[in-house]
């Protein structure tokens, strides 16, 4: 069985210890298991500079009329839009851009991991708490840059982010409901499935609060912006002209095995065991991670927090360093 962020043919991923990379690890007992990593070197996905093609009022396609910026990140750009063929419906469009037109090796493979996650979306768009795929395209906007766009059912409601208010926790019974609600829709994420012939199992690779849509319609969790296809925007050659990747992910939220290269469902099951901690104490997990103490193993203990010993079994378990 292989994982979905692993369809990179032949891409050596590098070993991201001290190198610049998407992520943030606290210096803790994992450096025994993953290696030390120096912080000041990591680069944050909001840091990286997006090159844009597209601009609030544009039309793409003669279909998708852009309304306006959802969201940034160093990998690519969100926008709202309205789908002209359908009157009154909205879409999301992700536009990536693509590597160099002269770099043809890394354009082959940044194409092949844009359609297979797009095949792989498209299946996970039968699921009601996953956005819908719509279309998928490429667009060249000059002569140097050309974009792929992703374009995906727009799912109203807010961000859990929203919900989170620094110091302020949630009861149990609170977190639990939200707990349940992400892991129904992880359960379906996480089902073997067959994408370019080969069977598969899909990880999201960027669970956190924002990725976590509470939605209008009926107040349940859904589940958006899979991790898989910010890769393309991580792609480079190095100097023995191997193509590798860097990592994704939102400090706090990624498990250590991100460091050691390993994707596989308990990714996601770490990310989520961080939302719900970050619930019940009202802390970002940078800051739980720092302040709570670790065992004589390296895993986080819990404090004596106001929920079941049962429930604080799972969370704590969901959390370890050791997947």
């Amino acid at each position: 069985m292989t994982f979905l962020p692993d369809f990179h043919n032949g891409i050596d991923l590098p070993d991201l210890t001290g190198s610049k990379s998407c992520f943030y690890l606290k210096k803790s007992a994992l450096h025994e298991f993953c290696g030390k990593i120096d912080t000041n070197e990591c680069l944050r996905a909001e840091d990286v500079e997006t090159p844009m093609c597209l601009n609030p009022g544009d039309i793409l396609r003669d279909r998708y009329i852009i309304d306006r910026e959802l969201g940034r990140g160093g990998f690519g750009v969100t926008f709202l839009a309205r789908d002209l063929p359908n009157p009154g419906s909205w879409v999301v469009v992700k536009e990536i851009p693509k590597p160099p037109s002269d770099e043809t090796e890394l354009l082959e493979q940044a194409t092949t991991l844009f359609y297979r996650e797009v095949e792989a979306l498209i299946q996970l768009g039968e699921h009601p708490k996953i956005p819908e795929f719509v279309d998928s395209f490429e667009e060249e906007c000059n002569q140097e840059q050309g974009y792929f766009y992703l374009v995906q059912e727009y799912i109203e409601g807010h961000p859990l982010k929203d919900e989170f208010i620094p110091n302020q926790p949630w009861d149990e019974a609170r977190t639990q409901a939200l707990l349940q609600d992400i892991l129904d829709v992880l359960a379906f994420v996480h089902q073997p499935r067959f994408v370019h012939d080969c069977e598969v199992v899909v990880v999201h690779r960027d669970i956190h609060p924002g990725n976590l849509i509470r939605c209008a319609s009926d107040g349940k969790i859904a589940l958006i912006d899979f991790g898989a296809v910010k890769e393309i925007g991580t792609l480079e050659s190095n100097d023995d002209g191997q193509i590798t990747t860097r990592a994704i992910g939102i400090p706090g939220y990624m498990p250590p095995e991100h460091i050691k290269k390993i994707t596989q469902p308990s990714y996601d099951i770490y990310a989520v065991g961080c939302v719900c901690i970050q619930a019940l104490t009202g802390l970002h997990p940078n800051e739980f991670q720092s302040e709570f103490p670790l065992d004589e193993q390296g895993y986080l203990v819990l404090p004596n927090l106001p929920i079941r010993p049962q429930f604080r079994e799972i969370l704590q378990t969901m959390v370890h360093f050791l997947f």
